[in-house]
């Protein structure tokens, strides 16, 4: 083997020691590992000894030896962006469909699939690359089941994919089958993960590469364990693919089964939290105004009731146009028969903004913000479907305060802040309300201040 292989072959070598945990700088500990774990198993390729592999690394100022410890570099690879690539001066070969540089005018051309040739992680790369090209184009066809093979698992599969919670637990296996159910044997050659994470690591009992197929007679079933290990809380997401072949001739094909498993990990208290039901949307139809009547202001929170700083400006108060409503049921019935105004308003707003129609229409948009947020929050007023009147008891720890449940204010449905207002009108009295101030939002409930009228 050369000194281009046996760097490459050392490579792997790091590559592999990342993998399983076991990257230590010991020489000793390494060339233990190396001639037990790696040298005569690892993609069933009989490497170089360990002292050659150190030579070719250092050559190739890929590792350094000093005082009996090796030390990785970390290969870094610049890319530089060709200005060029998407220009007319660059003119792409046409392939003319049957000549003679068209690879489906050749007779028994098969697609290129990466081969135990390629020692090492370079076929893995190759195979992958590969197949996640042709899975964004025909992701159907190589998540089916084919040629008498059906891969299976242990857990619950939909649409090709297995799907696992993983509660409290570093670690968990998943089980796949491997079966033939067809008339004839086939090969089982080669699998691996298309996207590498440290988290997943695929183990079989007789250890199948492409150097050591395994023949499936029909009726076979073979297992193939993948292993999880995990221990942050998130998603992890994977792709395996298995390679099989229906002989071992070099002229024959070989054909791939892909499968996607998705691992959700989560904490005991993670599940406690979670939704018992789906979001259901909180709407009760708004209730229509009231007649006029006397509101009796109520007490303000600390800080906002008196306000020590002067207006530098005062602010105007800008109410909602009496036309925004024409102009809403216009944009809800593009039909209807408005006045030219409402329907310059409409174009407007449908129209391209530009410089000159900037401030109008940003100033309409808000005109229908405000009007849509004075619509929602009356689909909060009480009484509704669930129930007819909202008890309020005093609060134990301020007895000028009042207590109103509202539910859902702890998810902002609706939000209520510090200093906002309540309407308030007591069971069996009309023509008056009482306005009360939010004094503080607790988890289902608010503290309101009124008049002490």
């Amino acid at each position: 083997m050369n000194l281009a292989k046996c760097c490459q072959f050392g490579l792997d070598f790091h590559e592999y020691l990342k993998k399983t945990g076991q990257e230590t700088i010991k020489r000793n500990q390494l060339k233990d590992i190396y001639n037990k774990e790696f040298r005569y198993e690892y993609e069933g390729i009989n490497g170089p000894n360990f002292s050659k592999i150190l030579y070719s690394l250092s050559v190739s100022n890929k590792a350094a030896v000093y005082r009996g410890k090796v030390r990785f570099y970390s290969e870094e690879k610049h890319q530089h962006r060709d200005q060029w690539a998407n220009s007319s001066r660059r003119k792409k070969p046409v392939l003319v469909q049957g000549g003679p540089s068209s690879p489906s005018s050749v007779p028994g051309t098969k697609a290129f699939w990466p081969g135990p040739e390629v020692p090492g992680s370079n076929a893995r790369r190759k195979l992958a690359s590969l197949l996640m090209v042709k899975l964004k184009e025909d992701s159907t066809h190589f998540i089916s089941d084919k040629n008498g093979v059906v891969i299976s698992s242990d857990h619950e599969v939909a649409d090709r994919k297995i799907c696992l919670c993983v509660e409290d637990e570093h670690e968990h296996v998943v089980r796949l089958f491997v079966k033939n159910v067809g008339t004839t044997a086939v090969y089982f050659t080669y699998y691996t993960l298309l996207n590498w994470l440290k988290c997943f690591q695929m183990h079989d009992e007789q250890k199948v590469t492409r150097a050591r197929p395994l023949t499936l007679e029909p009726g076979d079933k073979y297992e193939i364990q993948l292993m999880f290990h995990a221990s942050l809380v998130s998603f992890y997401p994977a792709t395996m693919a298995f390679e099989f072949k229906p002989d071992l001739l070099p002229s024959s094909v070989a054909f791939h089964i892909v499968r996607y498993v998705q691992v959700q990990r989560i904490t005991s208290l993670g599940k406690e939290l979670a939704p018992v039901a789906p979001y259901k949307v909180f709407s009760i139809s708004a209730l229509p105004a009231s007649d006029e009547c006397l509101v009796i202001d109520g007490q303000r929170p600390e800080g906002q009731s008196v306000m020590h700083l002067k207006m530098a400006t005062d602010l105007k108060i800008y109410k909602v146009p009496q036309f925004m409503n024409q102009l809403i049921d216009l944009l809800k019935c593009p039909g209807l028969k408005m006045d030219q105004g409402t329907r310059d308003r409409k174009a407007l707003l449908e129209g391209p903004l530009t410089m000159e129609n900037y401030c109008d229409r940003f100033q309409l948009l808000l005109y229908l913000e405000e009007q849509q947020m004075l619509v929602d929050i009356k689909r909060y007023n009480i009484p509704n479907s669930d129930g007819e009147y909202a008890p309020m008891y005093r609060d134990k720890a301020d007895k000028r305060l009042l207590v109103l449940k509202v539910p859902g204010v702890a998810e902002n449905r609706p939000s209520v802040l510090r200093g906002d207002k309540t309407l308030v009108c007591p069971e069996g009295k009309r023509g008056v309300k009482y306005r009360g101030y939010v004094h503080a939002v607790e988890q289902e409930s608010v503290k309101l201040g009124f008049s002490s009228k």
